[in-house]
């Protein structure tokens, strides 16, 4: 039986591992409730930003997709980008690609694809540099579901 300290330890952090291709293993502590990141610069290119949590370099992905979630909760492994009909594509979602890689994460609806392009990056950024409960959520979401 496993007693209910250890079930804390697992919701309040994640061990991720990866292996590169000389097989060794690097392993990072994410937390998404103790504090907040930092950002590495101060603009975003135009799909992924590096922020810096506890020593850690992160870097998140972003597009604009067709496809709809609950913000903060939703991950998926594929999401659907209409080049057929662009407009739909005012979803925001975004991966951690480094130094772990994540499924897709629905961060939330722009009111066009344009404000989506536009914006998308500097919404997965700000999950992981303030502390409100939603962005604790989407973390909690992105490290709940990484890919190995």
């Amino acid at each position: 039986m496993i007693s209910n300290k250890y079930f804390g330890v697992v919701f309040l952090f994640v061990i991720a591992c990866t292996t590169n291709a000389m097989s060794l293993e690097q392993c990072v502590k994410l937390s998404p409730t103790s504090g907040t990141c930092t950002s590495v610069s101060s603009e975003y290119r135009d799909v992924d930003a590096i922020v810096n949590c506890s020593g850690t370099q992160v870097t998140i992905v972003s597009t604009c997709a067709m496809t709809t979630g609950t913000a903060d909760v939703t991950a998926l492994d594929d999401i659907v980008i209409s080049s057929a009909a662009p407009a739909n594509n005012k979803y925001c979602w975004c991966k951690i690609v480094s130094p772990v890689t994540s499924k897709w994460v629905y961060r939330y609806m722009y009111s066009t694809n344009i404000n989506c392009a536009y914006s998308c990056v500097r919404g997965c950024a700000n999950a992981f540099l303030y502390a409100e409960s939603q962005d604790v959520t989407f973390r909690t979401t992105a490290y709940s579901n990484l890919v190995y």
